[in-house]
């Protein structure tokens, strides 16, 4: 969906580009690539889209001129290898990152014009992370070296061994921190210029999540050992959250910085405090399925709650009461999101 809130945008296996009103009607073709296209996403302004293709391109394409039904594509970037598998855009939206098969990645103005290279003769990097304002870039290389960036390609320092393994990665809010977590119970935790700062360890299996707190001083952590464990970003631990009785596989915070939701296998969510308790007498959330995944609002401390198998799911307040429960609809709900307004909520069906 555009920023705009008015255009939809798909992409598909026939390398086609498609422009759609909301309520369905075609507005506009774009073609150009060779073969199926693997991702797209728009500049924040949402004048200006890319896409990213197996043919070995990514392009940027122009919504306004599309839907006047003039030439819409304004760069064509090419990548190192064969195929582009994502396209990522800086959440400021002055530049975007293309990822190459093989771990290739390039950093490009909206203009099309290469602002750097990412080379890793080596490595074969899986994962990006984009930090606030573009200013470090991530790269994760399981089993080789990980390295941060800056956005104009000069490599800051290549992690330590505790990121070897990264299998997911997190940026402060403020930029001044980042976290690498893997199949190991121990999460790595850096500041701005890749200097290892502590190595979080408590947890008594692999970690499988981790978020920080808006004002970027602490961080919270989910583990395969049924707890989540609250951080100082000088490396202290401050709270365990205990109670799930199956491995915790998600932790969000809420814009506010005061409440924390879990979501574990024990088919349950449970909302904290930023302290580590319980955040009143309703704050387990019992499904008779597991949930899927928990967002809150952009706007405050609701929570949006996906259900693995059964129906949509429900909006719960900051204690953990529901306050809507979604239409139950056929198949599995497979994503569900809010709409940046906090007005509305988005699932789609299997």
């Amino acid at each position: 969906i555009a920023p705009d809130g008015d255009h939809v945008v798909t992409t598909g296996l026939d390398g086609d580009v498609r422009v759609w009103s909301l309520d369905g009607q075609p507005l506009a073709r774009l073609q150009g690539h060779k073969a199926s296209i693997h991702a797209l996403t728009f500049a924040p302004d949402g004048n200006r889209f890319a896409t990213a293709s197996v043919d070995g391109t990514a392009r940027i394409w122009d919504l306004a001129e599309a839907l006047a039904e003039r030439p819409a594509l304004v760069a064509v970037l090419e990548g190192d290898t064969r195929e582009i598998q994502d396209v990522i855009a800086s959440p400021e939206g002055d530049c975007l990152v293309t990822l190459s098969l093989g771990g290739r990645a390039k950093i490009w103005s909206w203009d099309g014009e290469v602002q750097a290279s990412l080379r890793e003769e080596e490595a074969d990097v899986e994962r990006i992370y984009v930090g606030p304002g573009g200013e470090r870039i991530l790269t994760l290389a399981p089993d080789a070296e990980s390295r941060l960036w800056t956005r104009d390609g000069r490599a800051v320092r290549t992690l330590d061994v505790h990121a070897r393994e990264g299998e997911g990665a997190a940026f402060a809010p403020d930029g001044e921190h980042l976290v690498v977590w893997g199949p190991r119970a121990a999460v790595a935790l850096y500041d701005r210029d890749g200097e290892h700062v502590a190595l979080l360890e408590g947890h008594e299996a692999p970690v499988l999540d981790a978020a920080f707190l808006p004002d970027g001083k602490a961080l919270v952590t989910a583990s395969l050992d049924g707890t989540a464990r609250i951080w100082s970003v000088e490396g202290s631990e401050r709270a365990v959250l205990r109670g799930h009785t199956g491995g915790v596989f998600q932790v969000e915070v809420s814009p506010s910085g005061e409440r924390i939701a879990t979501v574990a296998s024990d088919g349950t969510a449970r909302v904290w405090t930023a302290d580590g308790e319980g955040a009143g007498p309703s704050e387990v959330i019992p499904w008779d399925t597991a949930f899927g995944e928990a967002r809150f609002a952009p706007t405050d401390d609701r929570l949006l709650l996906r259900h693995r198998r059964r129906g949509a799911g429900e909006i719960v307040d900051a204690f953990a009461r529901t306050e809507v429960v979604l239409p139950v609809v056929q198949g599995r709900v497979d994503a569900a999101g809010w709409s940046p307004d906090g007005e509305h909520v988005v699932t789609i069906d299997r």
